[in-house]
C-alpha cells in the first residue's frame, strides 16, 4: 500500500506540503510526498519551478532533511513571507514585528512632516488611517498580546 499524499495546500499560484517530522521514516514520507505532487504536475501539465521552490525546517530537534524536487536539492531557508507575514524556524514573529513598526514610524513621520497643524479629532483618523494598518496586519496571526508586545507601541500622541 502507497503512502497517499494528504498535507499539500494548493491556492491560485502557491503551494504548501508540510509535515510533522518526528522520525526518519517521516522525512522519507515527506520526500514521496514531494515526487507524488510532482508526478501530478507533469500529469497535468502544471510544472513548478525548482529554483523558486525551499525547504523551512520548523523546530529544534528537526533533523533537517535534505528534500529534492526531481533532481534539483531544495534550499533550505531561516525564514518565510507567507500573505505578508515573516516566521522564522522557531515560529517566532519578531523579524515581523520589526518590520510593521519601522513601516509605521515611517508613515508617522510621513504624517508628522505632511501635517503641520492637526486638530484633536483629525489626529485619530489620520493614525488609524495610515499607521495603525502597519501595526496590526496579520496579528490573528503573531498575536502582540502573547508574543512582542513592547515592540508594537507607538505612541499616538507623537503625531
Amino acid at each position: 500500500m502507497s503512502h497517499v499524499l494528504q498535507t499539500a495546500n494548493i491556492f491560485s499560484d502557491d503551494t504548501k506540503l508540510f509535515q510533522c517530522i518526528s522520525s526518519h521514516e517521516d522525512c522519507l514520507l515527506l520526500q514521496d510526498d514531494i515526487n507524488q505532487l510532482m508526478d501530478w504536475s507533469q500529469k497535468w501539465h502544471m510544472g513548478f519551478n525548482e529554483t523558486k521552490c525551499n525547504v523551512l525546517h520548523l523546530g529544534s530537534a528537526n533533523p533537517c532533511y535534505k528534500y529534492s524536487m526531481r533532481n534539483t536539492s531544495l534550499e533550505t531557508i531561516t525564514k518565510e513571507k507567507d500573505l505578508g507575514v515573516t516566521i522564522n524556524r522557531h515560529l517566532k514573529f519578531y523579524m515581523h514585528v520589526s518590520k510593521a513598526v519601522n513601516k509605521a514610524s515611517i508613515m508617522l513621520g510621513f504624517v508628522r512632516a505632511t501635517f503641520t497643524c492637526i486638530d484633536k479629532m483629525t489626529r485619530p483618523r489620520l493614525f488609524n488611517a495610515i499607521v495603525r494598518p502597519h501595526l496590526e496586519y496579520g496579528n490573528v496571526i503573531w498575536c502582540p498580546k502573547e508574543s512582542h508586545k513592547a515592540d508594537t507601541k507607538i505612541e499616538k500622541s507623537a503625531i
